[in-house]
């Protein structure tokens, strides 16, 4: 199971996704507003929906959100930005789509059938690009080999991976290749925990920083207004003093250099997201896996999920 993204680091993806299409969001460049914490709630109600798909559907948002402004037709060569309106606006229908969607989906407890004496909700519409499942993919390559060889040469368009869950072993694929694929899926999982809790950490020693930072100053500015009685006191005042301001100042350093490595950290696993997005980007539109399962990085080059297919980084160009 993987874990919902922070809504942080969704509006971080919302935000790179617009700027790619050249479109300032104003409420998310100030995070202190009252729009971007409005924001951050509501993707914590979104997030905690069965149906939130993480990055799915924070793309399917960057894509209403474009829509919109494109709507209104913004003249050529003037920047192109989203009211803080217009952003919350969006935000609050798809979670209205979303709880409608929820709601009208019957689930039955594990283990137990769904009572067909109770009233159904009516079925929500069938997406558009679904993934065949895989006991149909593998029955289509067993007998038309011919047709799966002629849907290997268009570009194929982007679809949505299937759950991990319902992808089975390819045929012929052996118990190496299976169990390396299976080792690699878990490597990747404790890589994004280690990430997770590594800004967690990073995190929690800038607020202990902080807080030291602060008693010392506080503790300054009481030693500053304290009067000596005598010559022995002022020293031992000047002297505390001292401490306490280069304590200060030690403790401020430090925390800017955390800082600065959080930022270096967030700065490089979203490159490694960038490169990773490129190559899942690229073998889909080589079409080498027809059911469009997503790729999991292996020495050497790309799997897909269902273990059957293989790229190398040379024929990926990578």
């Amino acid at each position: 199971m993987f874990h919902n993204l922070p809504p942080e680091n969704c509006l971080q993806l919302l935000d790179r996704d617009l700027k790619r299409k050249q479109i300032t969001a104003e409420a998310l460049q100030n995070l202190d507003a009252a729009p971007y914490l409005e924001m951050l709630s509501l993707l914590e109600e979104l997030s905690a929906l069965p149906s939130w798909g993480n990055g799915r559907d924070i793309k399917t948002l960057a894509k209403n959100m474009i829509g919109m402004v494109y709507k209104a037709k913004p003249k050529a060569g003037a920047a192109i930005t989203l009211s803080p309106e217009d952003t919350l606006s969006c935000i609050k229908t798809l979670l209205a789509d979303r709880k409608a969607r929820d709601a009208s989906v019957s689930y039955s407890s594990p283990g137990r059938p769904l009572d067909n004496n109770l009233p159904r909700a009516p079925a929500p519409p069938a997406p558009i690009s679904p993934a065949p499942p895989a006991t149909r993919t593998r029955q289509a390559t067993k007998q038309a080999p011919l047709k799966q060889k002629r849907l290997r040469k268009p570009v194929l368009p982007k679809q949505e991976a299937p759950p991990e869950a319902t992808i089975e072993r390819d045929p012929g694929v052996s118990d190496d290749v299976w169990n390396q694929l299976e080792s690699d899926k878990a490597a990747e999982k404790r890589r994004l925990k280690r990430f997770q809790e590594e800004l967690q950490k990073r995190q929690e020693e800038i607020e202990a920083m902080k807080a030291f930072e602060e008693a010392q100053k506080k503790l300054a500015e009481e030693l500053a207004a304290k009067k000596a009685k005598d010559e022995a006191e002022r020293q031992e005042f000047v002297r505390r003093q001292e401490e306490a301001r280069l304590a200060e100042q030690r403790v401020r350093i430090a925390r800017e250099k955390a800082l600065a490595e959080l930022e270096r950290i967030r700065q490089q696993e979203l490159m490694r997201e960038r490169l990773e997005e490129q190559a899942q980007e690229k073998l889909a539109r080589m079409g080498v896996c027809i059911a469009g399962y997503r790729w999991v990085k292996q020495a050497g080059g790309y799997r897909c999920f269902a273990g059957a297919c293989f790229i190398s980084n040379a024929q990926l160009g990578m």
